[in-house]
């Protein structure tokens, strides 16, 4: 049997696997599926295990399948194809159709009530300029088992002031300041949906430009502080940090 050129990455942070009074077990996932003839490749990820069973079914519903819809679609490639990119492995890279097909589950916060985690792809052929990157990122209230947006966590009078600053410290970015005023519209119209993830310290914020490149902008607890909502899901990570 022989397995695709494919890196798999799996990451959990901070103390995700040690279940606390506010805090989740992790279940170890996998799957292993055909690309071709005698050729296969997996996934793995993390699922929860929480006393609430009906929130742990909603939550690992989501994350699996979104997990699943990051499988190598085989019907994006020509069977030949597929099939020498695995029979052709140990050739010398210059005589082979080669791809690296990276998929990587990372638990970035398991806390206080609040699980964030994600899922990044990076996808390369051989000749090509660059990788293809894709990423998904969640975040559950492990009360009700509802995902949450950034701005629901942020003061309803304070959504265009705090969008403002994101937006000014975008422009402060060495990458960025090159660019027109209409490439900072296509930040702003991923501010109502922007994809974040949590850690103990702080939100990274993540845009997407016209070129599949990301900008990734880091907040701190106490840089959001005055923005946040005093009743939200950041209601116990604020207590635990005061």
């Amino acid at each position: 049997m022989r397995t695709l050129n494919i890196l798999l990455s799996i990451i959990a942070f901070g103390n995700s696997y040690a279940q606390t009074i506010d805090s989740a077990l992790l279940e170890h996932k996998q799957i292993v599926y055909s690309i071709s003839n005698n050729c296969y490749d997996s996934l793995e990820w993390f699922e929860l295990k929480l006393i609430n069973k009906a929130v742990e079914n909603r939550i690992n519903k989501v994350i699996r399948e979104k997990m699943l819809s990051y499988k190598l679609d085989t019907n994006t490639f020509d069977i030949p194809d597929l099939q020498r990119i695995c029979d052709d492995r140990e050739l010398p890279k210059n005589e082979k159709l080669y791809l690296e097909y990276n998929v990587g589950f990372g638990v970035t916060y398991s806390r206080n009530q609040i699980f964030s985690c994600g899922i990044n792809l990076s996808e390369y052929w051989g000749g090509g300029s660059r990788p293809y990157h894709k990423c998904s990122y969640f975040n559950f209230d492990l009360t009700n088992g509802e995902q949450f947006e950034f701005h629901d966590l942020i003061l309803n009078d304070s959504v265009a002031v705090l969008d403002s600053l994101i937006i000014l410290k975008l422009k402060k970015e060495e990458s960025l300041r090159q660019v027109d005023e209409s490439y900072y519209n296509i930040f702003r119209n991923q501010l109502k949906e922007v994809r974040f993830w949590i850690d103990g310290l702080g939100i990274t914020l993540r845009f997407e430009g016209m070129s599949n490149e990301f900008f990734d902008q880091r907040w701190l607890l106490s840089e959001l502080k005055p923005f946040v909502k005093k009743d939200g899901a950041m209601k116990k990570v604020y207590e635990k940090t005061n």
